[in-house]
């Protein structure tokens, strides 16, 4: 027989193990019909008038008589008189079958009461999910886009409502998540529904430029206007920032991208106050694009460079002038 002594100690498990192991507990759930949910705490009378009331409506024959000369009354004296008529809504809506001419009006009746409910204390969802049941999905989302609780879950829903509800619900979350600053999910969403200028204006109007660029360069032919338009306004953005003259190098990056090399001279000495390395740079590019200017450049640029006893850099660029006007 094995020694008690000899056997492995039982490992001991702390309180906080075992809690942090269990199953997390569940969200409270929450009724769509909190009228309905309140029968259960209906007032005993009510409760056994409305039940009597239900029996009559559900098992008395035509022209018999009520249910208060019944035999049924006489074993429950307690009970009132109670016509089926007098059921309220709720209990009509919930007990009562539909007619099989397909008139609904207890149901549509429950329903109105309880979007009636939600709506009073500002719950959108529950409102507009009671008329998802009932298959308005159309009056369901237009009721949630103007009380603006529309969200992912339920542009999910909006291609049961058709294509062009869709296409709309999509471009209000677009406008949304623009407001919001999530720029990247408004484009998606745009994209997803092919609105391509869509796309691009939400980058542009954010000064994503960049983005913007990229993404019509993948989406568009090369020699399409709106690239170059995109770059234009990324260099007018960066010429009216603050930058200093990394964002004029840039800009000009960027009108030579978009094949306006004037415009790409021009940022480089705007206003006359271009520094020496502007003039240097906007000489090279002159050459490079076989501007006019070149000239007036280029000697700008060597007395500047012979003003500051920098020989070299004012030799190197006067011959390269030279050598591209031979």
């Amino acid at each position: 027989m094995e020694d008690a002594t000899s056997r492995s100690p039982r490992p001991v498990v702390s309180d906080h193990v075992v809690a942090s192991s269990s199953a997390p507990s569940k969200k409270k759930l929450r009724s769509l019909l909190p009228g309905c949910t309140a029968l259960v705490h209906e007032a005993i009378p009510l409760a056994e008038a409305s039940c009597a009331a239900l029996a009559a409506t559900l098992y008395q024959a035509p022209g018999s008589s009520s249910p208060s000369s019944s035999s049924a009354a006489s074993s429950s004296s307690s009970l009132p008189d109670v016509p089926a008529s007098s059921l309220d809504v709720l209990n009509r809506g919930l007990f009562l079958p539909c007619s099989e001419e397909g008139d609904d009006d207890a149901l549509d009746s429950l329903l109105f009461s309880e979007e009636h409910a939600h709506a009073e204390k500002g719950a959108v969802d529950g409102a507009s999910m009671l008329e998802m049941w009932r298959g308005n999905i159309g009056n369901a989302l237009r009721h949630v886009s103007k009380e603006r609780g529309f969200d992912p879950r339920w542009l999910s829903l909006s291609p049961l409502a058709g294509h062009a509800t869709w296409v709309d619900m999509s471009r209000y979350m677009a406008h949304r998540l623009e407001g919001c600053g999530e720029y990247p999910w408004a484009v998606m969403h745009l994209l997803a529904i092919q609105d391509l200028a869509g796309a691009l204006d939400v980058y542009s109007r954010a000064g994503l430029y960049k983005e913007a660029i990229i993404l019509a360069k993948c989406r568009l032919p090369h020699d399409d206007p709106r690239i170059s338009q995109l770059y234009v306004g990324w260099g007018s953005s960066l010429e009216r920032g603050s930058g200093g003259y990394p964002s004029l190098v840039l800009a000009c990056k960027c009108y030579l991208a978009a094949r306006q090399p004037a415009m790409a001279l021009a940022c480089l000495v705007q206003g006359g106050n271009a520094t020496p390395d502007a003039i240097g740079l906007a000489a090279n590019v002159a050459m490079a694009c076989g501007d006019p200017s070149a000239s007036n450049l280029a000697q700008a640029y060597g007395l500047h460079m012979q003003a500051q006893g920098r020989w070299a850099q004012a030799r190197t660029l006067l011959e390269q002038h030279q050598d591209n006007t031979t």
